[in-house]
């Protein structure tokens, strides 16, 4: 289920860079390798978040410090006080609602004021809505290689838009199968589209 539309979706970036011919030419050349501890971590984490109908202050704390794992950057700083409201967006996501601007905001400065752990968190909550965004994904999209306005939840936002809108067409089905036949766990297409475009970019400095 997936409800709501949310807003403010940031015109400055052109997402239209990802299509769905791009993708099928990129997935074609994967050679996913299936013992990558980074791929074989994702079950476990995957597993950890669906055991839970609903996301606690524990399961906020353990996640996150999981997420983080995946990151080169330390988790200095989260929220553990007001947790309410936290809670409440991310169970919102869990539920198949796509958050505005003002409740990203609000898990970014949550989470080491990291939109990045953010999305890694709500692809957790919810992993057939919301996909993982960090540097090697924005670079995919821009082409270039500044990180520049990674971190604003409009621009994650508006990724998060245009990937519903291609992973709903009838035309990726057959990308998703071209990299999902690769990998030794059952994933969602907003995890296959979400991994060939960090595949293909290469190392990078996650944020």
């Amino acid at each position: 289920m997936r409800t709501g539309s949310g807003n403010n979706k940031d015109e400055n970036l052109d997402f239209k860079s990802i299509t769905l011919e791009r993708l099928e030419k990129d997935a074609l050349g994967l050679k996913i390798n299936d013992n990558d501890g980074y791929l074989r971590s994702y079950i476990a984490l995957a597993k950890f978040f669906s055991g839970h109908k609903a996301i606690g202050a524990d399961e906020f704390i353990q996640g996150s410090h999981m997420v983080y794992a995946w990151m080169p950057t330390i988790l200095k700083k989260l929220e553990t006080e007001n947790l309410s409201p936290v809670l409440a967006a991310l169970n919102s996501a869990k539920s198949g609602h796509i958050l505005d601007i003002s409740d990203l905001s609000l898990l970014k400065a949550s989470i080491n004021n990291s939109i990045v752990g953010a999305s890694k968190l709500l692809h957790f909550a919810n992993p057939a809505l919301y996909p993982i965004w960090d540097s090697r994904v924005y670079k995919y999209i821009t082409g270039g290689t500044s990180v520049y306005g990674l971190d604003k939840p409009e621009r994650y936002l508006g990724y998060l838009h245009r990937l519903v809108e291609i992973t709903e067409s009838s035309d990726y089905k057959n990308i998703h199968d071209i990299v999902s036949i690769q990998l030794p766990y059952e994933v969602t297409k907003m995890r296959t589209i979400e991994l060939i475009m960090f595949l293909v970019s290469g190392p990078a400095d996650d944020k």
